[in-house]
């Protein structure tokens, strides 16, 4: 049962933001450190004891599906080492570190951001009466997240890898509160405990936990209304965008930073970026240039209608007849991943379908139908059809 945003609706709990990072509203500023433990203060003796006789290193046992779900993620977000070999090291890191606060596993930070709401919900004139039922339901609550860490760990274990700790996931766990859950000695079945509840999110919220630093740094510079400048992995070419906001695809395979594009003639546009296409070394600052309430909404009304991933290519908009078979039709109804809306139907069979969309995004789509989707309009779009068609002929010795 994934409790991680269950809300007491008895009390009219609202999600805590901290609780809203993976859907990327977060307020953090850019190069603000992340805030010590609520209950953590200088001195207190609590916290996991990690052996420096054991070169910071932690065994961490992996159920089957937590290990497919590591190596898969490692290869999709490039954590490779050497030989392009899965870097776990890095990985399993990189995802402890940006993922234990709002991961379930982390049992005691969860209750105390509950106990939290419900004072807030309580306000001044809270009664003793109300704060005992308040702390009724916080160890309640508590009770739910361990029948869940029990159930995560009780996954046959399919393998074991012995793990070097790097210094901000050490500084975590000596100042963590959660050894009183899983013992001071226990550093590696609370890590073990954070990965298995990694491995059961979605693709897109698993991306989004990896990608997190990144995220919270243009989140930042669009609180800020600063005007960024970044390249992208695949390339040396420098953009210069406002950022906006940030939205998955409507199938919420890839996150978007969308923007507005700044061009060395001073003309502006819409347009999109992969989050995991951007480079996090090249980000910083140029100037600030706030994005007004109607700029941002024009953006938003161009991605609903466009789709946030094509509006880099917004203005490639181009009007199209695309003539479809009776095949052709049934495929188009039942093929929906990245398909284009159609603005009307002609001819007297009604086969002739009128869309205005990108020409990346006609290629992309329907490319696949072959002869069951003829391009009538316009000639250019045709003519690259025909070639494509031809060159695979020719490949297969036509």
């Amino acid at each position: 049962m994934d409790i991680r945003n269950k809300e007491t609706k008895a009390l009219g709990i609202m999600p805590e933001a901290s609780q809203v990072v993976l859907g990327c509203i977060l307020q953090i500023q850019p190069g603000q450190k992340r805030h010590r433990e609520p209950w953590t203060k200088r001195g207190d003796r609590m916290g996991f004891s990690v052996d420096k006789d054991t070169n910071n290193q932690q065994r961490i046992g992996l159920s089957q599906h937590a290990e497919d779900v590591i190596e898969n993620d490692c290869v999709m977000f490039g954590c490779l080492g050497k030989r392009d070999a899965p870097a776990y090291h890095t990985f399993i890191n990189k995802i402890f570190c940006s993922f234990y606060p709002q991961s379930d596993a982390s049992i005691e930070r969860r209750v105390h951001e509950k106990r939290g709401e419900l004072e807030r919900i309580q306000g001044d004139g809270g009664t003793e009466e109300l704060g005992r039922f308040a702390e009724k339901i916080a160890e309640a609550y508590r009770e739910e997240l361990r029948q869940k860490v029990k159930g995560l760990l009780s996954k046959e274990q399919a393998c074991s890898k012995v793990i070097s700790l790097n210094g901000e996931t050490l500084r975590i766990l000596k100042g963590s509160e959660e050894s009183k859950e899983y013992s001071e000695k226990r550093a590696s079945k609370y890590i073990r405990a954070v990965m298995e509840d990694y491995a059961e999110s979605d693709f897109l919220t698993r991306k989004k936990i990896y990608y997190r630093d990144i995220i919270e740094k243009i989140q930042g510079y669009i609180q800020d209304g600063s005007v960024i400048r970044f390249c992208r992995l695949d390339g040396k070419e420098e953009h210069r965008v406002k950022p906006v906001f940030f939205r998955a695809d409507q199938y919420e395979t890839h996150l978007y930073l969308a923007a507005v594009v700044c061009s060395e003639n001073g003309e502006e546009r819409f347009g999109s970026y992969r989050i995991d296409k951007i480079d996090g070394k090249s980000l910083e600052c140029v100037y600030r240039s706030p994005v007004s309430a109607a700029v941002r909404t024009a953006l938003e009304r161009k991605a609903d209608s466009v789709g946030i991933q094509y509006l880099l290519n917004e203005a490639d908009v181009t009007h199209m007849r695309i003539r479809l078979s009776p095949d052709g039709i049934k495929h188009y109804r039942q093929w929906t991943f990245q398909r284009p809306m159609y603005s009307g139907i002609e001819g007297e069979e009604k086969d002739i379908y009128i869309f205005d969309i990108p020409y990346y995004q006609a290629v992309v789509y329907f490319f696949k139908f072959g002869g069951d989707a003829v391009v009538l309009e316009p000639d250019s779009l045709r003519e690259r059809f025909r070639r494509m068609y031809e060159d695979a002929v020719g490949a297969y010795g036509g």
